[in-house]
């Protein structure tokens, strides 16, 4: 017998697992580009590469806590725009139609009560490796194929 797990939502689980405060309120992870990586002095970003199925692609990072204003928040021209995308929804922000790959502003105008959370790559690949390493130790065969997918051959 094959198991396949795809744990839905994962960014926003993993959020909630470290703030309790979040669990049963629309929360919704978003995600930028990071135009830190173009910063020749490079004294903000650290690269994350560790090609064991969380992640196979570098990742850059910033080792900041990133507040909602600073990360998602521009102000041109005399006027502030919010940016960026979702990344994941929790079901909570799901159920006012809230959709990965939508523009934040677009989520915030669903569901104004919704709580965006910028992303946190090290978080979920630290998470991503003790569920791997806890199906591991109970499952006889696993394959990671994304940051929160796996397969599962329960037959040894």
């Amino acid at each position: 017998m094959f198991l396949h797990i795809d744990i839905d939502s994962f960014f926003a689980s993993a959020e909630r697992f470290v703030d309790h405060r979040l669990k049963v309120i629309p929360i919704a992870v978003g995600s930028r580009s990071d135009l830190e990586i173009f910063n020749k002095k490079h004294t903000c970003i650290k690269l994350m590469y560790d090609n064991s199925g969380a992640f196979v692609t570098p990742v850059f990072h910033s080792g900041k806590k990133k507040k909602f204003e600073s990360y998602f928040v521009e102000e041109a021209e005399g006027r502030k725009k919010i940016r960026d995308i979702v990344t994941t929804a929790s079901y909570e922000a799901r159920a006012y139609g809230v959709k990965t790959a939508m523009p934040i502003a677009q989520a915030l105008q669903l569901c104004p009560q919704m709580k965006v959370i910028p992303s946190n790559y090290p978080l979920y690949h630290k998470l991503s490796h003790k569920i791997h390493a806890f199906m591991m130790a109970h499952i006889p065969l696993v394959e990671q194929y994304s940051i929160d997918e796996f397969f599962g051959d329960v037959n040894g």
